[in-house]
């Protein structure tokens, strides 16, 4: 069991792009384009569902808190994560991303092994390098939704400390194969969102 729902994780601040309508909407109402200015400032998010385990659908849900520096990088992101019934919380430090004009990006970050809450079955799984898509649904940056899009487990040096880019050059493929465990890809059944917890989304804010 404990082989399966590694390998079978999706690891999503997630959501299918049910939202697009919106984000099609805010970008006809501002021709200007998206950037990574567009995130800045503090988030929460949570997701529900289900991940996909060899076994079966496994449930998953999670809330926690990101920051955005307006610049391409996550400062810092935490959550607690529940899946199959074990739980624990997770630190996420310097996560990259890009947002194209579109208002569609992708993110990268290094996650430290999770840590067990008291009388609950802990996560079997140490550090992580995952992998996001998302799209900014709001035209201020006060909402976006994420994909998880895939999840390796870190065996060496986290990738972002190497300067591996987001998403990943050419270049940087055989620096991630020596730092990183198998791929484990997967595609879930989980969906959430990120909203904006500073007074002026997309415009940073007190985040401590």
């Amino acid at each position: 069991m404990r082989r399966s729902i590694l390998y079978g994780m999706l690891w999503a601040l997630a959501a299918p792009l049910i939202g697009s309508g919106v984000w099609q909407d805010a970008q006809a109402r501002d021709g200007a384009p998206f950037s990574d200015r567009s995130l800045r400032g503090p988030y929460g998010f949570s997701f529900q569902g289900f991940v996909l385990d060899p076994a079966g659908p496994v449930p998953a849900a999670a809330v926690g808190r990101l920051r955005a520096d307006g610049a391409g990088t996550f400062p810092r992101l935490d959550r607690t994560l529940s899946v199959g019934g074990a739980v624990g919380t997770q630190r996420f430090l310097d996560g990259q991303y890009r947002v194209n004009p579109d208002g569609t990006g992708f993110a990268c970050f290094c996650g430290d092994a999770p840590q067990p809450l008291p009388g609950i079955p802990a996560l079997p799984f140490g550090p992580t390098f995952e992998t996001f898509s998302f799209v900014i649904t709001d035209r201020r940056g006060a909402e976006a939704e994420f994909l998880g899009t895939s999840l390796r487990f870190i065996t060496g040096t986290c990738p972002l400390d190497l300067g591996i880019s987001c998403p990943p050059g050419a270049g940087d493929q055989g620096i991630l194969d020596a730092n990183l465990a198998p791929a484990a890809l997967s595609l879930g059944l989980v969906q959430g969102t990120a909203q904006s917890q500073s007074g002026r989304p997309g415009h940073g804010g007190d985040d401590d």
